[in-house]
């Protein structure tokens, strides 16, 4: 069988040595630099964009700077980590090459009330790591973290990974590590001051609990009987709701390594388990933009109708689909079922090696990261821009992306020309919302009975219940960002996608 999707990119890279520097300033911000050497192994594709993770929530873009060998680079909003900027490297660095590519940021916040000494403050930092399927080798890393002015050997101290070296530049204390790390994973040190070190007031560490539970007997027994009766029961009942809804095979659930990019939308969303009516949805949409189809009528009598002449371009699962539109029964549940049947063997294909865990967490920060740069677009013009270009991710995304569309900071139009799909009004502009919510309408009454159930059924052709229960496990990876006290800052980043 063909495989619908062209092979992934085959990335890979070492970073021989990175240095970071990360100071902490007397208002609570952060600036941050590092320098890291890349070295792009024999036979791989170039790197040719780096993601680098932020240790707060709070910065812009337009603080950032970043160049490739002394050449500047645009820096972006990440679409591949959660918080963090993607660095495009044009050309990038290609096999047997090696790059230096530095960046600068200023983020805000992260500065907490000490753990341990309320007078005090603390700050938690982990440099920005990798990809542990892309990179190869061990890093040479140099951390240095910077205390604000003012800040005394005597005064200061460090939390939980010792420094190795110390000193005082222009008044203020500096610690280093120097280490050779596994860059895959989280390094993280910590520091704590005077909290008069910085200005204005501190984020404080999260609230006790409300009650002590050894002291409510009559709630624990409730509890027990609540985790012996009712919730298995209840957890049966939704679990059997869940496994009817999903229609991927079991091998691909198991083993593999690494994440699979380069998945077309459609083909993401069926990674990810959406219902198949909104599949189909993505795939009409994609047919339309390409002038294979057009919706026409109102209400029940809309029909999504070829437009006669096949263009050029069309994936294999779009050509079979167009075929099934063209044809004299239309869309039926029964050419539907078979239709996905064949689509999830050609992704069953795709994915083989990869994890299936960590590709879809992948796909979760693409499409989240599609709603966080149309949320913050800096004004409406930005965000129509947005909208125009990652329609498709927001359309995968949720179940009602016009009810999310509607809550934009701003108004957003688009001109109704750049519309591929009539709405009926007569003005030169539409609404986003009110586009999209048009089109999720009148592709759902031309689809009619057809997709309603399809999930379930297909799920019971592909994936049926197993005849007898077994136990096993499953194993997977990935880049993870968490901290486990209440002084924390922490970057989580890929690179070299």
């Amino acid at each position: 069988m063909v495989v619908l999707l062209a092979l992934l990119a085959s990335y890979s890279f070492s970073v021989p040595d990175m240095y970071c520097r990360v100071s902490v300033n007397h208002d609570q911000t952060l600036a941050l630099f590092y320098r890291i050497t890349f070295q792009c192994n024999a036979g791989a594709d170039p790197v040719d964009m780096v993601d680098i993770g932020l240790p707060t929530q709070d910065w812009n873009v337009s603080d950032m700077r970043a160049s490739l060998n002394g050449t500047g680079r645009s820096v972006m909003v990440s679409s591949y980590i959660d918080n963090g900027v993607e660095i495009p490297l044009i050309d990038g660095i290609g096999p047997g090459e090696t790059g230096v590519l530095e960046f600068h940021g200023v983020c805000s916040g992260g500065i907490y009330v000490d753990d341990d000494q309320d007078d005090w403050a603390s700050f938690h930092f982990s440099p920005t790591w990798f990809d542990g399927s892309l990179l190869t080798g061990y890093t040479q890393l140099v951390l240095e973290v910077v205390f604000p002015q003012g800040s005394s050997p005597d005064s200061v101290r460090y939390h939980d990974t010792p420094f190795d070296t110390s000193w005082v530049d222009k008044g203020r204390v500096v610690y280093r590590w120097d280490r050779s790390v596994r860059l895959d994973r989280s390094f993280e040190v910590g520091i704590g001051f005077p909290a008069g070190l910085v200005s204005g007031s501190l984020a404080t560490r999260p609230s006790e609990p409300l009650f002590d539970t050894a002291c409510c007997a009559p709630i624990a027994i409730f509890l027990i009987i609540l985790l012996v009766v009712v919730l298995p029961l209840f957890f049966g009942i939704r679990s059997s709701i869940i496994r009817q809804k999903q229609y991927l095979p079991p091998k691909i659930r198991v083993g593999g390594e690494g994440v699979r990019r380069g998945l077309t939308v459609p083909m993401a969303a069926l990674l990810m388990e959406k219902p198949l009516d909104r599949v189909v949805m993505l795939m009409v949409w994609s047919l339309i933009k390409k002038g294979a189809v057009t919706v026409t009528g109102e209400g029940t009598g809309t029909r999504i109708t070829p437009m006669g002449v096949v263009p050029e371009g069309l994936r294999d699962y779009e050509k079979k689909l167009l075929e099934l539109i063209a044809g004299e029964e239309g869309l039926t549940v029964k050419n539907l079922e078979t239709f996905f049947k064949g689509m999830i063997s050609d992704l069953e294909t795709a994915m083989e090696g990869f994890n299936l865990k960590t590709t879809r967490e992948y796909y979760t920060g693409v499409m989240k990261n599609a709603w966080k740069q149309l949320e913050e677009a800096p004004d409406a013009v930005a965000a129509a821009e947005v909208f125009a270009d990652r329609f498709q991710w927001l359309l995968a995304s949720e179940e009602k992306p016009q009810q999310r569309l509607s809550r934009l900071p701003v108004p957003v139009f688009i001109p109704a020309s750049s519309w591929p799909v009539s709405t009926g009004g007569t003005g030169q502009s539409i609404n986003v919302a009110a586009a999209c919510g048009n089109l999720v309408s009148r592709i759902e009454s031309a689809a009619g009975s057809s997709v309603r159930g399809l999930t379930r059924s297909v799920a019971a052709i592909v994936n049926p219940l197993p005849v007898s229960r077994s136990s096993g496990s499953r194993s997977g990876g990935g880049c993870a960002c968490a901290c486990a006290c209440a002084g924390c800052a922490c970057a989580c980043a890929g690179g070299g996608r």
